[in-house]
């Protein structure tokens, strides 16, 4: 986004400051020293929300509240609202918005059409009275090229996990598989190419608070993703010998928002398990807690983005593809291998026949990354809730006979 003077300009049409991220007393006093004496522009909506009662009562007391509702702002009340897609003030299709909150996935404030760029308070509040993306009034205009430069923010590689993702250089101390984790785990491999895919592209925090079926989350999941995904795992698991479907993704999947729904609604889509290059640690717990099977493998993603294709949650070719291989984890010796699947659809037959890693047919072999005893025992039991009725007395085979358990074919 380009401010005012440096060329063509992002025009806005809505602005908020909220969340309890940054809506805080400060936040509130910087956006009031920017709208001291302004009106919001007269095709931008601003709202404002508190990041609790406690600081509406000393923006108040301060009177930079009265300033922001004298220059027109909407005011919210405190809690979770437009920053989680909920409520008044959602981002509609087409528009453009600028927030003072701290995330924009695709679709997490409102339509996946609309776009929503961050800013700091006080830009947030100059933007909404210029009607376009500007700088704060405290910057000259003739510093606006230093301003870019020094709001621009840097793309950060992906930081690995502490557990040690580049498998090649892993010392292969295998560790002993506890009792009821399988062995092997296998199935048709759907490949979803983007880095950090987000817990709101998983399962869209407008849901959150809606008590939905098994059957309704599973339709549910990766929908704001890509919203053809749901059909496309039941097409494939109805196409499978035996119904099996492993997902694969790219690297920091389950970023975001810390939500056990998006581990929940890939477990009850039926997917066997999920492969990625990492996972945030937030959703590391999120599935071993719920018994969805997750595993690394840096080696794999990096060639199925070769072969398949990669991107971002808001900009991929193909967000989720058939890739015509089965995937076969050969849990023992922490190894996954990928053969072609003979029934798959022409155009994966195509892609995989063009890929000079799998010789015909015969396979190609991938080091996945091992997981210690602790997390097999809470998914041998098919998450935590099965673990502690075992450690209270139950049975994981209570958990089994009930569906709940993780290896349930």
């Amino acid at each position: 986004a380009a401010p005012a003077g440096a060329g063509d300009r992002v025009k806005i049409h809505k602005a908020w400051l909220v969340s309890c991220v940054n809506a805080r007393a400060g936040d509130v006093a910087a956006a009031a020293r920017e709208l001291q004496g302004k009106k919001v522009a007269p095709w931008v909506k601003l709202y404002v929300a508190p990041a609790s009662s406690e600081v509406q009562a000393e923006a108040e007391q301060s009177g930079d509240w009265q300033v922001l509702l004298d220059a027109g702002a909407i005011p919210l009340p405190p809690g979770c609202g437009a920053c989680a897609g909920l409520g008044a003030g959602t981002i509609e299709a087409g528009e453009v918005g600028i927030a003072a909150t701290n995330r924009n996935f695709k679709g997490r404030m409102g339509s996946r059409d609309g776009v929503v760029h961050l800013a700091s308070p006080s830009v947030v509040a100059a933007s909404a009275a210029a009607g376009y993306i500007v700088p704060p009034s405290t910057v000259a205009i003739g510093a606006t090229a230093d301003w870019v430069g020094e709001s621009l923010v840097k793309e950060l590689d992906i930081q690995h996990s502490s557990r040690g993702l580049e498998s090649t250089e892993l010392a292969r101390e295998l560790p002993e598989l506890v009792s009821g984790f399988p062995r092997i785990i296998e199935g048709e491999l759907l490949w979803c190419g983007a880095d950090n895919i987000s817990t709101d592209g998983i399962y869209h925090g407008r849901l959150m608070y809606e008590d939905l079926t098994p059957e309704q989350m599973a339709d549910a999941a990766m929908e704001n993703y890509d919203p053809s995904f749901s059909s496309t795992v039941q097409e494939l698991r109805r196409g499978s010998g035996h119904g099996s479907v492993l997902l694969a993704a790219g690297c920091n999947f389950g970023s975001g928002s810390s939500r056990e729904q998006a581990a929940q609604c890939l477990k009850y889509a039926g997917l066997g398990g999920l492969i990625a290059g990492s996972f945030s640690a937030t959703y590391t717990r999120n599935a071993l807690n719920n018994g969805l099977p997750i595993f690394e493998s840096m080696e794999l993603v990096q060639y199925l983005k070769d072969h398949f294709g990669s991107g971002t949650e808001a900009s991929i070719e193909r967000p989720t593809v058939r890739t015509g291989l089965r995937l076969r984890l050969d849990l023992a010796a922490w190894q996954a291998c990928v053969v072609p699947v003979a029934s798959a659809p022409k155009a994966a037959q195509e892609d995989v026949g063009s890929s000079k890693a799998v010789d015909q047919g015969a396979g190609r072999m991938f080091p996945l990354v091992p997981i210690g005893p602790v997390a097999q025992e809470l998914l041998a039991c098919g998450g935590l809730e099965s673990w502690i009725r075992r450690e209270l007395g139950a049975t994981c085979s209570e958990g089994a006979a009930n569906g709940t358990g993780a290896f349930q074919q």
